[in-house]
């Protein structure tokens, strides 16, 4: 299955793949959403948002991002150690 979303590589998958129904079966073969990258980001600019008194939304969301990409970097680190 080939994703249509142009930010999603095989670095950067759906952050949410699939929707399983009671039988533990795929209910749907492709959704698209946000990236696993766009996730990290998201959760990471709630934090920064949270501990900074004035924040500059923009380098906020610009370190968000270069917070998610770290963690994307880590986690292929990781597959492939476990792999």
């Amino acid at each position: 299955m080939t994703p249509t979303n142009t930010n999603q590589k095989p670095e950067n998958p759906a952050a949410f793949p699939g929707i399983w129904d009671a039988s533990h079966r795929p209910a749907f073969e492709h959704i698209e959403g946000m990236t696993l990258r766009d996730y990290f980001a998201a959760k990471a600019m709630q934090a920064l948002i949270e501990s900074i008194r004035n924040p500059d939304i923009r380098q906020v969301a610009k370190d968000a991002y270069i917070t998610a990409d770290a963690m994307l970097t880590e986690r292929m680190k990781g597959e492939s150690q476990n792999g």
